[in-house]
């Protein structure tokens, strides 16, 4: 059955309310569970007055980030410098800097650099993109930027921003704006794999992501690779806006991606 299928799979629930007579009373058990769920980082999911009582069916999603480093950064080298954020304007934020072998990818058309790095439990890499690409990423040259074929480890000074971003989005336009239109409007939506009752639809779908990148990690090991590029410790500093990616290796599933031009 669905509920079944929800929680086998995707570790989720179906829970019937009340959204007319305990409006208020809903929106605090959302906003407990979202708080739960994301070990206290996400707060107040839903604020006073966003819940419509008229509301037959609300899909809540949180998703709360806060990986390890497989080889962490020293917070001693963290240090305050310039991050540009375009039409020559600047700020200052935290810089974290560590020299060692990392995986880099330099290609030429388009001009684009990729890093990654992967987490302690080999199981996530998080991507880091030059800003000029934004138009030029997709699925096909996300997997051929960061093919083993372009990758290559090489011994470096990188220099990462510190950064943390929350922010919370109606899902509803994002979706219909891609082509998801029916399940949002009464009397076309098909939801009867859910429940019998024809008028059921999808009235609202808000989502709230949280990542935060810091020195935070393990000491562990380097990978070994059969190709390892030596040379002079050249310095690569992500100091621009650029584009950072989360993603599953062993699936290829991006689980998320945000654009940073002024890191907070």
């Amino acid at each position: 059955d669905y509920i079944g299928c929800l929680k086998e799979i995707y570790n989720s629930g179906l829970e019937s309310t009340d959204f007319m007579n305990a409006t208020e009373k809903v929106r605090e058990k959302i906003n407990s569970w979202v708080e739960s769920r994301t070990n206290g980082a996400i707060k107040n999911f839903c604020p006073a007055n966003s819940i419509d009582p008229s509301s037959l069916l609300v899909l809540v999603n949180a998703v709360n980030f806060k990986g390890m480093w497989r080889t962490q950064f020293n917070p001693k080298d963290t240090h305050r410098a310039v991050f540009w954020t375009g039409k020559g304007r600047s700020i200052y934020v935290e810089m974290m800097t560590r020299e060692g072998n990392f995986n880099i990818a330099n290609i030429t058309n388009p001009s684009v650099k990729v890093l990654k790095l992967p987490y302690e439990n080999e199981e996530l890499s998080f991507f880091y993109f030059t800003w000029q690409i934004t138009k030029k990423l997709t699925y096909k040259t996300l997997q051929e930027w960061t093919s083993s074929e372009n990758m290559r480890e090489i011994r470096i000074k990188l220099c990462l921003p510190k950064f943390s971003v929350e922010d919370t989005y109606s899902m509803k336009p994002i979706l219909m704006g891609m082509g998801v239109n029916d399940m949002f409007m009464p009397g076309k939506a098909n939801l009867s794999f859910i429940s019998q009752k024809s008028n059921l639809f999808v009235s609202d779908f808000k989502f709230k992501g949280c990542i935060k990148i810091s020195e935070d990690g393990v000491h562990a090991a380097a990978a070994s690779r059969t190709e390892i590029v030596r040379g002079s410790n050249a310095e690569v500093n992500f100091n621009n806006p650029f584009i950072g990616i989360l993603r599953h290796n062993f699936t290829g599933i991006i689980l998320l991606i945000i654009r940073i031009c002024v890191p907070e």
